[in-house]
């Protein structure tokens, strides 16, 4: 699922944006803090153009894609991390 929602937004990215392409992959398993979890490249003829439609593919991922994330406490224990931003 998650996949999936990432390929058809990389599809409306290059529908709304005049860019030549977009790659996304979101790293799956435990990730550490302070580690790299998401790897988006985008090819555009001109940098606004690559910006604004990372900035917009950054947004639409961040509500749209089932990511779930869970914090994992000293003892071992896992709770739902809670996400307090606006996007």
């Amino acid at each position: 699922m998650t996949e999936a929602e990432l390929t058809q937004l990389a599809e409306e990215a290059m529908n709304k944006f005049p860019i030549h392409d977009l790659f996304c992959r979101h790293r799956i398993g435990r990730v550490d803090a302070g580690e790299t979890s998401l790897h988006v490249s985008i090819w555009s003829k001109h940098r606004r153009e690559g910006l604004d439609a990372m900035d917009w593919f950054i947004s639409e991922l961040k509500k749209r894609v089932p990511i779930w994330k869970w914090a994992i406490l000293g003892d071992g224990s896992r709770i739902p991390s809670k996400c307090d931003h606006d996007h």
